[in-house]
């Protein structure tokens, strides 16, 4: 253990309350202490000299940058979530979207991430919370447009879409309020009936629903041949397109009762 060594006390949104417990201030204190009040002045000077050992480290400008867009992500998700989005909008498509939405180099390290979000219960009030505290007026206005953006598909349910943009747009202080007859809540997606399910699930294997097993498995081996990660340097597109191939087979497969 050096002089510089630190014991982290505290962490916060805005930073950290660090401890140097090798600090020279309550060796001083201590010493000046018992020099002036015996043993008494020196746990005071003991105490003060550790608090003065005490040190409150700001986070980068750049971090809290990248916190905020993780924030921005779990907004994307949860507008996708309750519109429906995640079943009617390729996967390829989305993860497009969120390109030009968070950037590239954001979003290809975070992809599975993404994944992993898109199957939880997003916490949209302590994400707009950060928000609303962090961004500015015109960063929260240019985030509800490429939300608005990020959701647009003929094929979701678009009185879902409105009511959570609205719903998420005053929960960042930037929205109009919605009137008092309706909801304040977005409502919950309507579920799909089965057969749409596995129609979608065929199309994604390239294939015409009611296609027998032995023509999707072909299409299944065909596919995932071509976009295998190991035969395009494992690019995030060739990563995205080779999972979702795996689990449509093997949800037609569990639908089915294919072996």
């Amino acid at each position: 253990m050096n002089q510089q060594t630190t014991i982290v006390l505290l962490r916060t949104d805005m930073g950290k309350l660090v401890w140097r417990p090798l600090g020279m201030n309550k060796f001083i204190s201590g010493l000046v202490g018992l020099g002036l009040y015996d043993w008494t002045g020196m746990l005071i000077g003991l105490l003060i000299g550790s608090v003065l050992d005490a040190k409150f480290i700001p986070k980068p400008a750049a971090e809290k940058e990248v916190n905020l867009q993780l924030h921005y992500m779990m907004l994307g998700v949860y507008v996708l979530q309750r519109c429906n989005g995640f079943r009617v909008i390729p996967i390829s498509e989305i993860l497009r979207r969120f390109n030009m939405f968070l950037g590239a180099d954001f979003v290809a390290p975070r992809i599975r991430m993404l994944e992993d979000m898109s199957r939880q219960r997003i916490q949209v009030e302590a994400a707009c919370k950060q928000i609303e505290a962090n961004a500015l007026p015109t960063t929260r206005d240019w985030l509800l447009q490429q939300l608005a953006g990020l959701s647009d598909h003929p094929g979701v349910q678009q009185n879902y879409r409105k009511a959570v943009l609205k719903q998420v747009a005053d929960r960042l202080g930037r929205g109009i309020p919605i009137p008092e007859e309706e909801t304040k809540k977005a409502p919950p997606p309507p579920r799909k009936p089965a057969y749409s399910r596995t129609d979608s699930l065929y199309r994604k294997l390239e294939c015409q629903p009611g296609d027998d097993h032995a023509t999707v498995k072909k299409a299944y081996y065909r596919l995932a041949k071509i976009h295998h990660p190991d035969r395009n340097q494992h690019s995030p597109q060739s990563v995205v397109r080779f999972r979702e191939i795996k689990e449509a087979y093997e949800g037609l497969c569990r639908i089915k009762g294919w072996r």
